[in-house]
């Protein structure tokens, strides 16, 4: 008697943890479901699948935990497997959203507003060491660019004094104005910090960061436009993407409003419906025609917006518009590399470079170093991969090679991204991607659908990559002085035949090679 009672009381102790853990494993089912379900990355059919296979468990268990005659042995394995399901339910239910959020911290979004800085230069032997030792003394301007904000700031600089005003002389442009200053003319200077960044490339002023010091910063809220338009239906619509390479490291370089160089100039030509993809390189010291300015290089557009950079690329093709913007700086290459264990890439031609950087923790700062390429197949890591897409000097073609390399470069990265590899150490990839990219592209809008068609329809893209080519020559730069420099007068056939290799991506022809 006594063993039937201790059997039954067995019995009902296994029922009642069947059924808890049914319960738990149930109710973990369902909030994770509706937690794929908000990613709002997975198509409708891939939903269902899941949600019918949740119920089907869900049911089967339940069968197990609900009815009594079920054998307590098949009831124990039920509990066993229900706490196994519901602990990695849990877990998907935490790392979901935190992937989810990882995806999305890799897009900034593009701001209605940013920041400029006009900062007041003196020399760094001078014994001025605030705002107010520049009372009653010159300072100088250049009237080229950015004359209302430096109108401000002598607005703001007077209101600092508490005695006499700036005397304010006007120049011509950054030369001219750094040369008052070097020669005692001017005690200091008004200057957008941003085009301090053009001194370095003259030669004659490659020392102004060292003979000059930054003695007060005004800051000024600015406008940020775009001559960019987005599409109504990413999915279904082609379109044209501005990808811009930033010549810095710091992350905190990527800034919104695009004011610096640009290393890497590419047009990306997307359908999404015949699934074809033109990435076209242009080459960063392009002659072009910079709106409301005059012409310059290529690589010079961004200093002045990012939307100065946009109007010339549809200068160059006749573009009535173009899409979204993306924006990436050296940093992000090494970093997403290295993420996705290194590239294979199929070098043409053997050459050297000593543009690798990385990052040394014991050092503290950025390191330099040159690397050998072999001809053929190469793997590269991150600072390799960087040196590859930056190096022209020691290659036969110079700029032209540069940019068939960096799109040898981009489809070595996107055939790694879709390996089993990649997606086996997706938190590593994540983690690297994290405030990478400035994009006006909505994540929600845009890249999400675009996310859920290719999950939908697992298609193959028929990739083309086009390099623009020239020749070089000397001429005067609108952002440099009257001096001659080396330009690439693109070819007017090289700009031809990409014009009609976009035409037929947005048309969704056939590429006729």
């Amino acid at each position: 008697m006594k063993n039937v009672q201790k059997k039954n009381k067995k019995k009902r102790k296994i029922r009642k943890i069947s059924l808890y853990t049914y319960l738990i494993y149930a109710i973990a089912t369902m909030i994770l479901f509706f937690v794929i379900k908000a990613t709002g990355i997975f198509p409708n059919k891939y939903l269902f699948v899941v949600f019918f296979l949740f119920l089907i468990g869900i049911i089967v268990f339940g069968i197990s935990a609900f009815i009594p005659q079920i054998k307590s042995k098949i009831k124990i394995a039920q509990s066993l497997i229900c706490i196994v399901l519901s602990f990695l339910t849990i877990v998907s239910c935490v790392l979901l959203p935190h992937y989810s959020g990882k995806i999305a911290r890799a897009f900034t979004r593009i701001p209605a507003e940013g920041t400029m800085n006009i900062n007041v230069y003196v020399l760094q032997s001078s014994a001025y060491d605030n705002i107010g030792d520049l009372q009653g003394k010159n300072v100088g301007l250049q009237k080229k660019v950015d004359l209302d904000y430096q109108n401000y700031a002598i607005k703001v600089i007077n209101k600092e004094l508490n005695g006499q005003n700036i005397d304010v002389v006007q120049y011509e442009d950054i030369y001219e104005l750094t040369d008052k200053l070097y020669n005692g003319e001017v005690q200091a200077i008004l200057l957008n910090e941003d085009y301090a960044k053009i001194l370095a490339e003259n030669p004659n002023y490659k020392d102004f960061d060292t003979k000059t010091k930054v003695l007060y910063v005004c800051p000024q809220k600015i406008y940020l436009t775009s001559a960019t338009n987005a599409v109504n239906a990413i999915t279904s619509q082609p379109f044209l993407i501005a990808v811009s390479g930033n010549d810095e490291w710091d992350y905190s370089s990527i800034k919104a409003n695009g004011h610096s160089r640009t290393d890497v100039n590419m047009l990306v030509a997307v359908n999404p419906v015949s699934k074809q993809i033109l990435v076209l390189t242009i080459p960063r010291d392009s002659y072009v025609y910079l709106e409301g300015k005059g012409y310059d290089k290529l690589t010079h557009a961004s200093l002045y917006g990012m939307n100065v950079w946009t109007q010339a690329l549809k200068n160059i093709f006749n573009l009535d518009e173009i899409n979204y913007y993306f924006r990436v700086n050296f940093q992000s290459v090494v970093s997403i590399v290295d993420a996705m264990g290194g590239i294979d890439v199929d070098n043409p031609y053997r050459f050297e470079s000593d543009y690798c950087l990385y990052w040394d923790d014991n050092q503290n700062k950025v390191v330099q170093y040159n690397a050998v390429y072999d001809e053929g197949m190469i793997h590269l890591n991150g600072s390799q991969s960087l040196g590859y897409v930056r190096e022209r000097y020691s290659l036969p073609d110079g700029d032209i090679g540069r940019n068939k390399h960096q799109a040898i470069f981009l489809k070595a990265c996107i055939n790694k991204l879709c390996s089993v590899q990649t997606i086996t150490n997706i938190s590593k990839l994540l983690d690297s991607l994290e405030g990478t990219f400035i994009t006006d592209l909505d994540y929600n809008k845009e890249i999400i659908p675009l996310a859920q068609m290719q999950l939908n329809d697992m298609a193959n893209w028929d990739i083309k990559t086009y390099s623009l080519n020239g020749y070089g020559d000397e001429k005067i730069c609108y952002s440099l002085d009257d001096e001659l420099y080396s330009v690439e007068m693109l070819n007017d056939d090289s700009i031809a035949v990409a014009k009609e290799y976009i035409r037929q991506v947005l048309i969704g022809e056939s590429w006729n090679n």
